[in-house]
């Protein structure tokens, strides 16, 4: 928690077959224990020694500025998209990107 306290900037990325997201924003301890118990579960535990009891086990709340997303057509589309443009003078179409200002 000394790492967030003296550099709160963070960058949280979720991926999956669909595309992705990128946040970036500011991250804070939050000692909400009851939340912490509510959220916890088997994955968690997967990842994390103790459990939502330890004083060592936190939440971190991140405030969001930004978020960049990039949707996929699938696994398949994507790679014969990027096949065609290899061989083409045409642009693969790689799903659609941006990015939002929150």
């Amino acid at each position: 928690m000394r790492a967030i306290a003296a550099h709160p900037e963070v960058n949280i990325a979720y991926a999956t077959d669909d595309g992705w997201v990128s946040v970036s924003g500011t991250a804070r301890r939050n000692d909400d224990r009851e939340l912490l118990g509510r959220l916890w579960d088997a994955s968690a535990g997967a990842f994390m020694e103790g459990g939502p009891d330890d004083p060592n086990s936190t939440l971190i709340t991140v405030t969001a500025d930004t978020a960049r997303y990039w949707t996929s057509p699938g696994t398949v589309a994507t790679v014969v998209q990027m096949a065609k443009g290899l061989v083409s003078d045409g642009r693969p179409d790689l799903g659609d990107t941006g990015t939002v200002s929150l």
